[in-house]
């Protein structure tokens, strides 16, 4: 073989490790967080991230398991309950034409900036944008300058418009939102909430910049193995002696350290159906832990 042939195989090879790399699903692969480079804060810095292809693997349920609503087998419920933070759609008792239309078994992350009007849920998906758009079609959404509106009546305000493009899904409640999404022309999310969910390097994570308060900022893990999670917060002054012991409603405090003005708490939960990122974007908070 000649050294150009040679080399010219070699750097085939090394491109191919590389793009391999690069889309891996793996703990310290992207898988999930890039989608925050789509999204903008809105109000209080808020994001949920949800890599779904690590939630699965880490829950032992097929590839493309697309949720079961009711299931009585734990890792289901478990599947289920870190889907809809991240996806509100998921959670809702309501009809949804979306909800329909998408086929959760070929999406593998989503991510959301908050709840409120100009909240948003992208979606990564190798589902066809077109085989989504018929759907909506067939429920009654119609087509608007690039987004789809609910029709008249819809009660799923985070389904009341969608938009899309290669690879990728946008819901939300306010339709010229889920364009400029669509469209790209996010911020992206920088700083502490960004870094913290990188950071945390977990299957599905949350984190906040909170304007006020004792707390500056707060991150949760669900680890998913051994039903552990771990909640990281900013706090000057921070102290073990704040943190609360024991059993927090079905949700066991197990270790805590500070690093300056960083406490990481990790936390064994008892029930299936419930996740730690309910204390981000949930109906928890993270002082139920951490006393001020």
């Amino acid at each position: 073989m000649s050294m150009r042939r040679r080399t010219m195989l070699v750097a085939g090879v090394l491109a191919v490790l590389a793009t391999a790399a690069c889309g891996s699903d793996e703990p310290g692969g992207k898988a999930g967080r890039d989608l925050l480079d789509r999204l903008s804060p809105v109000g209080t810095p808020t994001a949920t991230v949800v890599d779904l292809a690590r939630v699965r693997k880490e829950l032992g349920l097929p590839a493309d398991f697309g949720g079961a609503t009711g299931s009585r087998e734990a890792a289901q419920q478990r599947f289920d309950s870190i889907v809809a933070m991240a996806y509100p759609i998921w959670s809702t008792p309501l009809k949804s034409a979306v909800r329909d239309a998408v086929d959760l078994g070929r999406v593998s992350a989503v991510a959301n900036n908050g709840v409120g009007r100009q909240a948003v849920t992208v979606l990564a998906t190798g589902q066809k944008l077109g085989e989504i758009t018929a759907a909506l079609k067939a429920g009654g959404y119609t087509e608007d300058n690039g987004v789809w509106r609910a029709p008249a009546g819809n009660r799923v305000t985070a389904a009341a418009a969608v938009g899309g493009g290669d690879g990728f899904l946008v819901t939300g409640a306010d339709a010229a939102t889920v364009r400029s999404t669509a469209r790209g022309e996010g911020t992206g999310f920088k700083g502490r909430v960004r870094e913290l969910i990188d950071q945390l390097d977990a299957p599905a994570a949350a984190a906040v910049d909170y304007p006020s308060g004792c707390v500056d900022a707060a991150a949760v893990a669900d680890d998913i193995a051994g039903q552990k999670g771990r909640i990281m917060l900013i706090v000057p002054g921070a102290s073990t002696d704040r943190v609360r012991t024991g059993e927090i409603q079905s949700f066991t405090v197990d270790t805590s350290k500070v690093e300056g003005d960083k406490v990481t708490v990790t936390l064994t939960h008892a029930r299936a159906e419930i996740t730690p990122l309910q204390f981000v974007g949930g109906e928890r908070s993270v002082t139920e832990v951490y006393g001020c």
